[in-house]
């Protein structure tokens, strides 16, 4: 669950943007997103 789950999430971009589809419909939030008391759940990087 989001409760006590955190992903980081890294490696070429097709890979990167296929997790973050999937996780994004499972309503995880990104560093990137955050809401509006700073938590999130997810981070990432991509090699390109």
């Amino acid at each position: 669950t989001k409760d006590n789950t955190m992903f980081y999430v890294c490696g070429w971009q097709g890979t990167v943007d296929g997790t973050m589809d999937y996780l994004k419909n499972k309503n995880f939030v990104t560093e990137k997103n955050k809401r509006e008391d700073g938590s999130y759940e997810v981070k990432f990087e991509s090699y390109g």
